[in-house]
């Protein structure tokens, strides 16, 4: 009885009793396990993405929409570059790896985008040759239907993004 109330007490500490075999210790019942980054698939990019590109003079709203591609690893993207009658428009394959998706530019330049940490947000850069130098922009979207309709003093409501959280 004895021994069975010195196991019962030790084993409540922590401790193995000395007659015990040896075992590895045991691990807490509540790991903190690190949250891994959410992966990117076609599916995570389906839908609309709204932001900016901002360059090294100005920066300007951008509106992507993404559909499936030809393949399991690609995406069609349709670009709106800018607002209005001045926006350009732009279709392009897709291609997923290395948690990014790529598109390549008939001027041999690349979109790239890939998640951030939280998952909520595309990041990347749009790279464009000229005939005399190369420019890089970063580029920002959130999901269309994450953003919402804030009133605007000076007019009609205007598109808006979320509060961080």
């Amino acid at each position: 009885m004895r021994n069975a109330i010195i196991a019962f007490l030790l084993a409540l500490s922590g401790q193995a009793p000395l007659e015990s075999p040896a075992r590895p210790p045991a691990s807490p019942a509540a790991l903190v396990r690190e949250q891994s980054r959410e992966r990117l698939t076609p599916l995570t990019l389906m839908g609309a993405w709204q932001g900016r590109v901002s360059g090294t003079t100005m920066a300007a709203p951008i509106e992507v929409t993404f559909t499936d591609g030809i393949r399991p690893s690609t995406v069609f993207a349709y670009f709106i570059f800018g607002v209005g009658e001045e926006a350009s428009r732009l279709r392009r394959l897709g291609s997923l790896a290395a948690d990014q998706v790529v598109f390549v530019l008939a001027d041999g330049g690349k979109i790239t985008l890939r998640l951030d940490a939280t998952g909520q947000r595309l990041l990347g850069s749009v790279v464009q040759h000229t005939a005399d130098r190369e420019s890089v922009s970063s580029v920002e979207l959130v999901r269309l239907r994450d953003a919402f309709l804030a009133p605007s003093a000076s007019g009609p409501p205007t598109l808006s993004h979320p509060v961080a959280r």
